[in-house]
């Protein structure tokens, strides 16, 4: 793996009861140590692959990273993983043991709640890493990158919204409008052209209109990028959602660091 960037908030101070916050997919680990009080941000660290990351790789970054060796108040681990099947409260009681079996061999499959009472979330994680981090970490608590995106997602007007979080090699999405959600897949992509087909192709599905649905953006794409300037090409409602820290220094753009805040706020 590849360190792409750290960020160290000195101004943080040194008395916090530290919290760490995990996110790990296919091609990207990243973790970021915040107060449990106050919320404020201590550390970042972003790494990614272009090979599949596996379980020997996220333990390498944990042995070569003394900050956490440290103890921590709580420790939260998201999996990006694209393989997910939200369904309704009472549709996973019913069918519990075949929505297990869907999955194949070689994972975990877990589930959380991803709205209070209505939607649980049944997503699977490669068993040998979600082994290494509960053993790490014996107190986590985890959650799916769908879970957390949709957890945070306060109104969506009758257009509808596209939610976009970019990492490397890969992009998560989902579609929401009027108190629905309509659609949550992550995609591997090799250029531009992929994620404009995937975004269209969920535009006519679900009949959301380009000029009016409202694409928010996060994660690895930057205002100068071709990704950025295709996706103006077809969308006029493009924002960029930052997170709530405040990361000073301005060597990154804040909204690649607005997937691990929305961690660090999920309950």
């Amino acid at each position: 793996m590849k360190e792409i960037f750290q960020i160290d908030c000195a101004e943080s101070g040194t008395g916090i009861q530290p919290v760490l916050n995990i996110r790990t997919g296919q091609h990207h680990f990243s973790y970021a140590i915040t107060d449990l009080d106050s919320g404020l941000l201590k550390m970042i660290k972003y790494f990614t692959s272009d090979e599949y990351i596996g379980s020997e790789d996220v333990n390498a970054v944990i042995n070569l990273s003394p900050e956490l060796s440290s103890s921590f108040y709580r420790v939260k681990i998201c999996f990006d993983y694209p393989d997910n099947m939200p369904v309704t409260a009472d549709g996973f009681q019913k069918d519990n043991a075949g929505l297990l079996k869907a999955f194949n061999g070689g994972y975990i499959t877990i589930s959380d709640e991803m709205t209070a009472g209505h939607l649980v979330n049944v997503y699977q994680v490669p068993a040998d890493l979600y082994d290494l981090l509960l053993r790490k970490f014996p107190a986590s608590v985890t959650f799916h990158g769908t879970t957390v995106d949709v957890r945070q997602i306060k109104s969506v007007s009758a257009h509808g919204l596209l939610q976009v979080d970019v990492r490397h090699h890969e992009f998560s999405v989902f579609a929401f409008r009027s108190g629905k959600l309509l659609f949550s897949q992550t995609f591997e992509y090799a250029s531009p052209e992929d994620v404009i087909y995937y975004l269209l192709s969920i535009c006519r599905q679900y009949s959301l209109s380009q000029n009016e649905v409202d694409l928010i953006l996060s994660g690895l794409i930057e205002k100068e990028s071709a990704l950025y300037r295709d996706l103006y090409q077809y969308f006029i409602n493009i924002s960029f959602r930052e997170p709530e820290w405040n990361v000073t220094g301005g060597e990154y753009p804040l909204h690649f660091f607005t997937a691990l805040n929305d961690l660090a706020k999920c309950e």
